[in-house]
């Protein structure tokens, strides 16, 4: 599945922008000319996980901050994607919000209502997918939807049909900032680049951590075996039952155990190490150099792209802490993918390794 055509309006610096993306594309400009607000852009309409956030968009992401026009109307801010390039279990999937792509003209022809029109050479299968946000007067707050614009609005009506976060998770879009965390990009916490690969391989994180809780429950015998220690706990069990008066007859212990951990606990807890050959312990990824921090996180990311049949890959700055030599492999191996990519970059040696 591919992006094929990008249409935004009233977003950050964005008063208005058509796009026709390719395959590969490597966004280039000054700071601040809206390179990154573009793959915001994308990602407010097909990462799933944007939902998830109380606030998706605030006032301030509307170009100049303006919701309200001068008569008090809203101002909607409006992204819209166009997907194409579908294998045949997706067409399948969305196969009720059909539109042809002509990519010839790289146009859609919205005003088809005859399938068989995809039997021309020049049309393909696609479908489209927006967000939009705007000022509720009733809410008094900030309102958005993610919808079918196809199926939507028909004969004037106010009526979203709307696109909801599972239908979003078929697309594999992936994006990593240029504020990259390596610790919680293999953390087992929500969102992380790990968890995206878990739900996309449809491990269940949530069962995982419940075998981690059963396995540390009851271990706190053995967690401090040590006579000095088992003195000191027995003296306060004494003091205990002293000062609370409690019945002589019911034995009570006092233990140190792992079992009160949650799954967000152990979520937590569990970091990432690496191990090299012949060292006699592990150390934390945290402990690594920048430029392999980078180096780990975008192959975490590749990864998960290489799993599924098509993804899109949005990356700002790969660049970011590596010697030039590296910033041209790492890129020539994500192109090297069924990917469709997006890359943001201030490198020349990136920029240079297609056309």
């Amino acid at each position: 599945m591919q992006i094929t055509h990008v249409k935004v309006e009233n977003y950050r610096g964005i008063k208005s922008l058509t796009f026709v993306p390719s395959k590969h594309n490597i966004l280039i400009g000054g700071v601040n000319a809206g390179k990154s607000t573009l793959l915001n852009a994308l990602s407010l309409v097909l990462d799933p996980d944007v939902a998830r956030r109380y606030r998706p968009v605030e006032e301030l992401d509307f170009f100049e901050g303006k919701t309200l026009d001068d008569n008090g109307k809203p101002i909607p801010l409006n992204i819209e994607v166009v997907l194409s390039e579908c294998e045949e279990d997706d067409r399948n999937h969305f196969l009720e919000f059909w539109e042809p792509w002509d990519t010839k003209n790289k146009v859609l022809i919205e005003d088809a209502d005859d399938i068989s029109i995809l039997d021309k050479p020049n049309n393909k299968f696609a479908f489209r997918i927006a967000f939009q946000a705007k000022y509720d007067a009733n809410e008094k707050e900030i309102a958005h939807e993610w919808y079918y614009p196809k199926f939507s609005f028909m004969d004037d009506s106010d009526t979203y049909r709307k696109c909801y976060r599972p239908e979003r998770e078929r697309i594999g879009f992936f994006m990593i900032p240029a504020e990259r965390d390596i610790t919680k990009a293999l953390s087992f916490t929500r969102y992380s680049t790990l968890d995206k690969a878990l739900r996309a391989d449809k491990i269940s994180l949530d069962k995982e951590i419940g075998r981690i809780g059963d396995k540390i429950k009851g271990v706190g015998v053995i967690l401090f075996d040590n006579k000095d220690f088992e003195t000191l706990i027995k003296e306060i069990e004494s003091r205990t039952e002293n000062i609370l008066e409690l019945n002589p007859e019911i034995e009570r212990r006092l233990t140190f155990e792992l079992s009160g951990l949650g799954h967000y606990d152990i979520m937590n807890v569990l970091k990432a190490f690496m191990s090299p050959e012949g060292a006699p312990r592990a150390y934390p990824i945290t402990n690594q150099g920048m430029g392999a921090k980078q180096i780990i996180t975008l192959a975490t990311l590749r990864m998960l792209a290489a799993r599924r049949k098509s993804s899109i890959i949005a990356i700002e700055e790969p660049e970011n802490s590596l010697h030039p030599h590296m910033q041209r492999t790492l890129v020539n191996d994500l192109l090297g993918t069924k990917c469709q990519t997006f890359i943001t970059t201030h490198s020349v040696h990136v920029s240079q390794v297609i056309d």
